[in-house]
């Protein structure tokens, strides 16, 4: 089977397209995932044979008929399918061992050309189901947003997209292979474009599998996908992506804008109240010395609502005198937005329209500096984060000290020398509870000996992978920080190194180490026991370990550590 690194496809290990992005379905009818590593990644399970043999079978969609017979809620049925079949192992999704992972799927309706000249008061969404595979058939989450747009769909993307209505639901096992009502309200004025959103949230961690329906009979839109841990962070044609077959079946019903009925199925929820999303920031590492670098990061928590925040103004982080953005910036967001920072100045800014996702957390991250001993107290105030579904409640602050003392790390690239200077009853871990990950791990604790710490990822938290007995990160763009939770650690030290996607040191890949008192250290990989240990005069709080590769721009190496030591230097 030919195979595609994950940082080709989405800068993880974890997260894979099914399929492949690079134009064709290798060695499958899509509908399942592509292993772009075989010992890390497996192809989906295909469908039972029963819900294959449902999926193949034709449906014939009539104007004022639900899917199942029943009457349509609306007089309007539009659609750019020209057919309604669903077709077994024809669609895509992003996922990894066959667990879809946040998937987008979109199409946008001009309305006039469409059959509603005179706008569309939306009562219901058709959403085509390839496959649905629920542990204890529990269902799949799904949200159903509803938008129009000030520019011709994706231009603008998200800043042009105004909500007009969303609906939390559950999709049922037993809708594999059928066209699925569900209920959602939301009025598109005449003229405009109506942008209909299917989200399915992670199904990872409960085991869930989603395919969206489709097939490759003619359509009169493009069908667009957006999966960020795939690498697609705008919706994008699926042809675009390699996928021209991939045609979705999503129709929208509706009556001509006014009052109309609404017919609610049992068993879906339209979403009632919003609570306005949460900000939180930190510094990692909290403590560093002149002239160092410390990540700021800040978190947009939107888990209290069913549907995506949009920023209804720019959130603008404004430092304190003295802290300043690094050189460079590595200014970076998970949200669906652009974070801008530029080097030297005072603020970080994610720009109005970013989204926070729905049910969900998205970060923004920047390298920040000092060269003024301190401590630096950065807040943003109440208010300061403002969404179309509220504005933060309280104040986000953290604070960064800057140390100017003189600090006297000794270096030692020999871990038999390193130990004569650490005195007895040290902790050392082999890392032997890791077992090889088949998703991102969340950040690990260890304690022995009076000597505790965490182990966890930045820019992107709880971004962890383990392959037998050694720790490495699941983003290849993220450093691994060790942070000291107990005893007065003045000795670390462990075989440092690049890795590749499959666990393999990279020869001459660069790795960076930085101590919490700004003792730095860098060397080139040359084997998986490449050693470095370091003794201080006084205690540090953390080490970090980032292993980039400015020879190749895709930044295809990965930051990993093994046989961590832990002491007191002599």
């Amino acid at each position: 089977m030919n195979k595609v690194s994950a940082r080709e496809v989405s800068n993880t290990r974890g997260g894979v397209l099914a399929a492949s992005l690079l134009g064709t379905c290798v060695a499958l009818a899509c509908g399942t995932a592509f292993a772009a590593d075989a010992s890390h990644f497996s192809k989906s399970t295909a469908m039972p044979r029963t819900q294959q043999a449902a999926a193949r079978g034709a449906f014939s969609h009539h104007r004022g008929a639900g899917p199942d017979g029943t009457p349509a809620c609306g007089s309007i049925t539009i659609t750019q399918s020209s057919t309604q079949t669903i077709t077994a192992l024809n669609s895509i999704s992003c996922n990894g061992n066959g667990l879809h992972a946040d998937n987008s799927y979109f199409r946008a309706f001009d309305l006039a050309s469409l059959g509603a000249p005179n706008g569309l008061d939306v009562c219901e969404v058709q959403v085509g189901v390839e496959q649905a595979t629920s542990t204890g058939a529990a269902g799949q989450p799904a949200t159903i947003n509803l938008y129009t747009t000030s520019a011709p769909f994706p231009s603008g993307y998200p800043g042009s997209l105004t909500q007009i209505g969303t609906s939390s639901v559950t999709i049922p096992d037993s809708a594999t292979g059928s066209v699925y009502a569900i209920p959602v309200t939301g009025s598109a004025p005449a003229g405009s474009e109506l942008v209909v959103e299917v989200f399915t949230p992670s199904g990872q961690a409960d085991g869930n599998s989603f395919f969206i329906g489709s097939n490759t009979d003619p359509q009169s839109g493009p069908s667009y996908l957006l999966a960020g841990d795939c690498g697609v962070t705008a919706p994008t044609d699926t042809a675009a992506i390699g996928f021209p077959n991939m045609h979705i079946v999503l129709n929208a019903v509706g009556n001509p804008a006014g009052p109309s009925d609404v017919i609610f199925a049992d068993g879906f929820d339209v979403v009632g109240p919003s609570t306005a999303p949460t900000l939180a920031k930190a510094f990692a590492p909290a403590t560093v010395t002149v002239n160092a670098n410390s990540v700021l990061t800040l978190t947009l928590d939107n888990s209290s609502n069913a549907g995506p925040a949009t920023l209804a103004a720019d959130l603008v982080d404004t430092f304190p005198s003295g802290l300043v953005v690094a050189t460079p910036s590595d200014a970076a967001t998970t949200c669906t937005g652009t974070a801008t920072a530029t080097a030297g100045g005072g603020t970080l800014t994610l720009g109005t329209g970013a989204q926070i996702p729905a049910a969900g957390t998205c970060t923004v991250t920047v390298s920040v500096t000092s060269a003024t001993a301190g401590s630096y107290t950065n807040t943003i105030a109440a208010g300061g984060l403002q969404t179309d579904l509220g504005n933060s409640a309280a104040d986000a602050s953290s604070v960064l000290v800057v140390d100017g003392g003189t600090h006297h790390a000794a270096t030692y690239t020999d871990r038999a020398t390193f130990i004569t200077h650490v005195a007895p009853g040290f902790y050392e871990n082999d890392f032997a509870d890791l077992s090889d990950s088949s998703a991102a791990e969340p950040a690990r604790s260890y304690s022995s000996g009076g000597f505790g710490y965490t182990v966890d990822t930045v820019p992107t938290p709880d971004d962890l992978w383990f392959f037998t007995g050694v720790m490495t990160t699941n983003g290849s763009g993220d450093q691994l920080v060790v942070t000291f939770t107990s005893g007065a650690v003045t000795a670390v030290g462990g075989n440092f190194f690049a890795s590749d996607i499959s666990g393999a040191p990279i020869a001459g890949n660069a790795v960076d180490l930085l101590l919490s008192d700004g003792t730095t250290e860098t060397f080139s990989t040359a084997a998986a026991t490449d050693f470095r240990g370091f003794t201080t005069v006084a205690p540090i709080t953390s080490i970090s370990i980032d292993a980039p590769n400015a020879a190749d721009p895709a930044d295809n190496s990965w930051s990993t550590m093994d046989n961590l030591i832990v002491g007191v230097g002599d």
